[in-house]
């Protein structure tokens, strides 16, 4: 029982900070046996299983963690927030990706209203 997560917008900045973070972290999970001669928590640790939610997933950052990390730890996803089918086709990946549920989702992926907004007029 492993802890999963998706990251949005992890291919640069925040993001990408918090999928390597993840990725290389293990979760701990504490078990409580019990038995004739009473209980006992045991902890075990356990690889953390991280989708990264980008744009491209040809970025140089996104190609970096899949030379270093395998398919049960690491998987990419193209997600574009601008484009409802996108949105859902992610989605549906990411649900292939699992094989249990989604502990937790880490939106990091900005959205802007215009293109190339520049800085002083947002």
């Amino acid at each position: 029982m492993r802890t999963t997560y998706v990251v949005t917008g992890a291919s640069r900045g925040i993001g990408l900070t918090i999928v390597e973070d993840l990725v290389r972290r293990q979760s701990a999970l504490c078990l409580q046996v019990s038995s004739l001669h009473g209980s006992q928590h045991q902890v075990k640790y356990e690889a953390n299983y991280v989708i990264a939610a980008v744009r491209d997933r040809s970025a140089q950052s996104m190609q970096d963690l899949r030379a270093k990390y395998s398919v049960d730890r690491f998987q990419i996803v193209h997600l574009d927030l601008a484009d409802p089918s996108s949105i859902r086709s992610a989605a549906a990946h990411a649900s292939d990706c699992l094989t249990g549920s989604l502990d937790y989702l880490i939106h990091c992926a900005g959205v802007s209203l215009e293109d190339l907004t520049p800085f002083e007029n947002v």
